[in-house]
């Protein structure tokens, strides 16, 4: 299997000029009332990608909040979704989405971010995901119904 960004072969810092634009955070949940909150990310790259020691957070000022286990794969054209509050989910990070942060994706040192989204100024109802149109895209968009691992469908 080639790893497109594996920090061993590449180093740390160096990732974040392979990556930046083509790893995205997707699509998320940060307001459900039966299931977990949730972040998908996307690669819309023919390669997989390794994740072992990037970083997701909540907060610009503190992005080494949650580091990736080691051997967390992304496979090329794939989708991968880090739950929330989900003690049976394969990937969880240990802090919750409040329906009025952002999403920080950051390289394993943490000094670059490869992908943010700031959703303080939107009000995402609950039950309702707000993500990429197209996968990847610019435009962001609330979604009724939240497509969870899937592409993404207005």
């Amino acid at each position: 299997m080639n790893l497109y960004g594996c920090a061993g072969e590449y180093g740390a810092e160096r990732i974040h000029a392979d990556l930046e634009g083509y790893l995205f955070i997707n699509e998320l949940v940060a307001a459900s009332s039966d299931s977990s909150d949730w972040i998908e990310l996307y690669n819309p790259t023919d390669t997989a990608i390794d994740l072992s020691g990037f970083y997701l957070s909540d907060t610009f000022s503190k992005p080494l909040k949650w580091a990736f286990p080691d051997g967390t794969i992304i496979e090329k054209e794939g989708f991968l979704v880090v739950e929330a509050n989900n003690p049976e989910a394969e990937i969880q990070i240990d802090f919750r989405l409040d329906n009025d942060e952002a999403v920080i994706l950051t390289t394993p040192g943490g000094t670059t971010v490869i992908d943010s989204v700031d959703y303080l100024s939107f009000h995402v109802p609950e039950d309702m995901s707000y993500g990429r149109h197209p996968d990847g895209g610019a435009i962001w968009m609330t979604f009724p119904d939240p497509t969870k691992g899937k592409p993404n469908k207005p």
